[in-house]
């Protein structure tokens, strides 16, 4: 038997896709069927139009329109050739703008790590009350503050907890005081459970100001964990420095960032001796844990760090508005 002398019609089928396929747009995948008249007769393909097959739009992250499959074939999101080739003319797409924004934002991160790394490390070099070797360690981090922000801090850190053990320390011969704000307390000093009933300092702070009894409140919130303020955090300043002052004036008084209202907690000297608490100067290396970048020595006078203090050194708590 000879060859058959025209194609069957599901040759001319497949030609026909060929023929489509190979003028399809750049990077614009479409499958397509054949939309059918009265009066078409398939078999002899005779159509008179052809239309895309039914398609599945999808967003990908960025926003744009992105392939999907649907039936086993590939189908492109593209509505035309002309969309297409518009599309492929056209200057850098708007859709990128978030990227760069987000990598905008990491590049402002990053550079403030690297501004409070070399603050942090000029602090401590830039302190005379420290060893030699102390200040010559923090100064040699200066050339990987740029590039390693985050290793320069745990570096300080490990050379803090190096130095701490060496700096001299005394008995307290007055009572101190540590002046904190209503969201500092409510995070590091409120009972863990209390502190599920606010989700927020300020939220423990409005609670507290419509209070006649705040001091009794916020002696009952206290957490019991010990020890009550870490020695890293330790920061006092002598209760007759704040003393008969309001929060306004406590504030520029001891260079607190947070507003008032602030609680005051006072720790007499007999109490301090008796738990074993000793105090010393702040140095340098001190403003590390907390990242106290606007410190300088002898800005807040008589000002002391000492180590850790128990609950059983507190003598009483004050409101400060």
């Amino acid at each position: 038997m000879g060859l058959r002398s025209k194609p069957t019609p599901h040759h001319r089928k497949q030609i026909m896709r060929a023929e489509i396929l190979s003028t399809r747009p750049f990077n614009c995948r479409r499958t397509y069927r054949p939309r059918l008249d009265a009066g078409d007769n398939p078999t002899k393909g005779n159509v008179t139009e052809l239309r895309p097959r039914r398609r599945t739009v999808r967003k990908s992250r960025c926003g744009r329109p992105k392939c999907s499959v649907s039936a086993g074939l590939p189908v492109c999101a593209e509505l035309s050739s002309k969309a297409a080739r518009a599309d492929r003319l056209r200057p850098p797409s708007s859709n990128r703008l978030p990227l760069r924004r987000v990598a905008g934002h990491y590049s402002h991160i990053m550079v403030n790590a690297v501004a409070m790394a070399r603050q942090l490390i000029q602090i401590v070099v830039n302190d005379p009350g420290l060893a030699r070797y102390v200040r010559r360690e923090a100064a040699s981090l200066e050339s990987l503050a740029s590039s390693k922000p985050d290793l320069v801090v745990e570096e300080l850190e490990m050379l803090r907890r190096r130095a701490v053990p060496d700096l001299p320390l005394q008995a307290p011969a007055a009572d101190y005081a540590r002046c904190v704000s209503v969201p500092v307390f409510w995070r590091h000093h409120l009972n863990p459970a209390r502190r599920r009933t606010f989700r927020s300092g300020n939220l423990y702070r409005r609670y507290l100001e419509s209070l006649d009894n705040r001091v009794d409140v916020i002696s009952n919130d206290l957490r019991n964990d010990e020890p009550l303020v870490p020695a890293a955090h330790s920061w006092l300043v002598p209760i007759s420095r704040i003393s008969r002052l309001d929060g306004a004036r406590t504030k520029r008084r001891l260079r607190i960032d947070d507003e008032p209202p602030y609680i005051v907690m006072v720790f007499p000297a007999e109490r301090m001796d008796a738990t074993g608490v000793e105090i010393r100067k702040p140095r340098g290396i001190d403003v590390i844990p907390s990242r106290l970048l606007q410190w300088s020595p002898g800005d807040v006078p008589d000002e002391r760090i000492d180590q850790d203090i128990p609950t059983a050194a507190l003598g009483s708590l004050e409101w400060r508005p």
